[in-house]
């Protein structure tokens, strides 16, 4: 277990708490004050600085949980709680995630946290529930990561295995539908008449599937639909291209286009040259000289210009007949290369034609690259005549392969024995997949079965802890032994042993008997699985008596004396008896008892030291002032008397408050009046002389507990002598060795210590 020492918490802007420093010095913390004083503020800010949220303010949609956090009036950017902790700072803000650690790392879960909501909830919760909450807390959350994954990978195959065998049955069906027989010896018999008759081997279980697939389909079915194929390919109506290609050279030696190809830088020059005359108005020619009439110039030049247009609109209709010539053309060259891709599986046939070529000349054509009589006009015509050849030659190919009174049988033979080839594929990955399942499944089973055993074991080592804790707290109770266990792989359930019938705690527990329950379960798996040794108890023990809340208290000092724990409560009377418990077992040094007087509004709770009672009185006779030292002996008496009738069960009347005088009679009544040292002369002389000084000093108790003038003339001697007899009184009435009190029983003769660890037991006849 690491060590964990808090040194002090600085909370700024949090909940009710706008700027609180509080210093721990290693120290554990018992808090006590009334409700809404700021206690929640302070748990609440531990819990936000190790986890990142309040969880109580979680998943009610009528509270915004980020908003809840920050102190009235303040920005959310102010908030901050920061903790140093082993010499290391640790700070968290709203919306910032601090640097992991492994104090973060280990309270991520809020395990290191105990209020009554939390610990109802796990009382309430389902058995699955319990076990998300146990299992988060012990690290299992893990391992059911990894138990799920081992899982759907063993479905993943279980799965595939379902789907592999339907596909064989399938396939089984298949080939039997093909001949319409029963079994598959039956086929086999079909198929091989078939092949013998073709001049192949008989077909056998172990024949090689493949070759025969090979064979069939290069001689027979792959041939046929690649020629059927290839004759919708040869269904191109050559000449009407061919036709649409001569009008076109028709069209371009009607426009002339070969002087079209001027045009337009004859265009160009006569619109400058009619900008030139018009600006510089000339009365001769600047090439030859000549006289000129620029009116008459202009005119032709403007005629000239429109004949010019009309040759170039018959030049742009001629470009877009030739474009859509060219795609026609592109598509038709496309089916060549098309044809002899097919035909290139076959050595029987030469197909190589291709008219980029052409479309390369008569697109030069287009740009006057070429002249037209350039271009081969008896491409097209050629290509017809040999296409209409060829695909003569694949038909008369085509109708003799489909021509054969046994192409029939053939296909179903190559259908069958192409089924046969899957079938013996999924078998062979059928076989793979049922090895890769047995594996899954064993690793799954193997991992499901060790980590039930492990949590079977950790619950049982939990268990021993919870009873153990649990009988200390209910010592001599008809209800106790809790069970918890894991009746299955995903829940565990949590019982009481009722006069031996195993129920849920809610049956017949009270809730004093629940809140100690979950108490107990709480601090078990602190005990195994904290690795840091710090708890928070957060106000859990509300409901709780008395006697328990001392028994409760015993526990905490006797097995968690190495924890630094935060305790609050609004118990003023639980928050004294840890005071004094801790005195009794010599471990005042190790708490910080403080009480929140007031919440202010600004500086948060305001806290006040509250010094061990003993400490107190030789604190006061120290200082001289016998009046507080009086006051203080006084109220210590009275805590003694209330202890020593609840351990002896001494009645009292019954009243709101309590005074000596009402629990001294009932105390010496029991003691000196009854049965409990007869027969025991020596001891009840002891005991005579102790309720004698009692008594006498009864009357100083009084004087000093009122503010009277009197009061002056008592000297500090008299106030070390009541001192002194109060706890004298007080160790006669306590067991020597732990300091818990004693419980006397008059039958037997003998004392008992009512400390669960100590087995003391004291002989009237010994006692001094």
């Amino acid at each position: 277990m690491a060590k964990f020492k808090l040194h002090n918490v600085h909370i700024k802007s949090f909940r009710g708490i706008k700027d609180y420093c509080i210093d721990f010095d290693d120290k554990s913390l018992v808090l006590v004050g009334e409700n809404g004083s700021g206690k929640s503020s302070i748990v609440n800010a531990f819990e936000f600085l190790f986890t990142g949220q309040v969880e109580s303010l979680k998943g009610t949609q009528a509270i915004k949980h980020d908003k809840s956090l920050v102190h009235l009036g303040d920005n959310p950017e102010d908030l901050s709680v920061t903790a140093n902790i082993n010499k290391l700072t640790i700070e968290r803000k709203l919306n910032e995630e601090p640097p992991v650690n492994d104090i973060l790392e280990d309270f991520k879960n809020g395990s290191f946290l105990l209020n009554r909501q939390k610990l109802l909830k796990f009382i309430e919760l389902t058995p699955k529930g319990k076990y998300d909450n146990i299992t988060s807390i012990i690290g299992f959350a893990k391992l059911d990561e990894i138990e799920n994954t081992l899982n759907r990978t063993k479905n993943s195959f279980n799965t595939q295995l379902k789907n592999k065998r339907k596909d064989l049955e399938k396939k089984n069906e298949e080939i039997l539908k093909i001949y319409g027989t029963e079994d598959i010896d039956e086929t086999y018999e079909k198929i091989n008449e078939t092949l013998v008759k073709n001049d192949y081997d008989k077909l056998t279980q172990e024949s090689d599937l493949e070759k025969y697939l090979s064979q069939l389909s290069k001689q027979n079915f792959d041939k046929t639909k690649q020629l059927a194929d290839i004759i919708d390919l040869f269904n191109v109506d050559i000449q009407s291209i061919n036709l649409e290609f001569e009008d076109l050279l028709t069209e371009y030696e009607q426009a002339t286009l070969y002087e079209l190809k001027s045009t337009n830088n004859l265009i160009d020059i006569l619109n400058k040259s009619s900008v030139y005359i018009e600006n510089e108005n000339l009365k001769e020619c600047p090439i030859c000289k000549n006289d000129i009439d620029n009116e008459e110039v202009l005119k032709y030049i403007t005629d000239k210009k429109k004949e010019l247009d009309e040759d170039e609109n018959s030049l742009k209709n001629w470009k877009n007949k030739y474009s859509d010539f060219i795609k026609r053309l592109n598509k038709l060259n496309y089916t060549l290369k098309n044809i002899d891709k097919i035909l290139s599986n076959f050595k029987e046939y030469e197909f190589d034609y291709s008219l980029d070529s052409f479309i390369d000349d008569l697109n030069k054509l287009a740009d006057f690259e070429l002249t037209i009589s350039e271009i081969n006009r008896n491409v097209l015509i050629d290509l017809h005549k040999e296409f209409t050849d060829f695909k003569t030659k694949i038909q008369n190919d085509f109708d003799k392969l489909n021509d054969k009174d046994n192409y029939e049988e053939l296909t179903k033979v190559y259908k069958v024995i192409f089924t046969l080839h899957e079938i013996e594929g999924l078998q062979n990955d059928l076989k793979i997949i049922e090895k890769e399942y047995e594996l899954a499944n064993t690793t799954y089973t193997l991992f499901k079965d060790n980590k039930q055993k492990t949590l079977e074991k950790i619950l049982e080592d939990i268990q021993k802890r919870v009873s153990e804790y649990y009988n200390f707290i209910h010592d001599d109770e008809e209800f106790n032994t809790p069970e918890i266990k894991a009746p299955r792989s995903t829940g565990i359930s949590l019982n009481l042993n009722f006069k031996d019938v195993i129920a849920d705690p809610r049956s017949y527990s009270s809730e004093g008997h629940l809140d100690s329950l979950g108490l107990c379960v709480f601090l078990a798996f602190v005990k195994e699985f904290n690795k840091y040794n710090f708890i928070i108890l957060d106000d859990i023990i509300s409901t709780v008596d008395l006697n328990h809340k001392e028994r409760i208290a015993s526990l905490l000092l006797e097995e968690f004396k190495d924890y630094q724990i935060i305790l609050t409560t609004h118990s003023k009377l639980w928050f004294r008896q840890l005071k004094n418990y801790a005195e009794s077992y010599g471990m005042q040094g190790n708490f910080i008892f403080s009480e929140i007087r007031r919440l202010d509004e600004f500086s948060g709770p305001v806290l006040v030291k509250n010094t061990f009672t003993k400490d107190l009185i030789e604190k006061y006779i120290e200082l001289g002032d016998a009046y507080a030292a009086g006051n203080a002996i006084r109220r210590y008496l009275e805590y003694v008397c209330e202890n020593v009738c609840r351990v002896n069960e001494i009645p009292i009347p019954l009243k709101e408050h309590y005074m000596f005088g009402d629990y001294y009679g009932a105390i010496r009544r029991y003691f000196l009046k009854g049965k409990i040292f007869n027969d025991v002369p020596e001891v009840k002389s002891y005991y005579e002389i102790i309720f004698k000084d009692l008594y006498y000093s009864n009357k100083l108790g009084n004087q000093l507990s009122h503010d009277d003038d009197v009061n002056l003339d008592v000297t500090l001697n008299e106030v070390e002598n009541l001192k002194n007899i109060v706890f004298n009184f007080e160790n006669s009435m306590q067991c020597r060795k732990c300091g818990c009190y004693l419980r006397f029983d008059g039958d037997k003769k003998f004392a008992s210590c009512t400390g669960k660890k100590c087995i003391e037991s004291i002989s009237f006849k010994n006692k001094e």
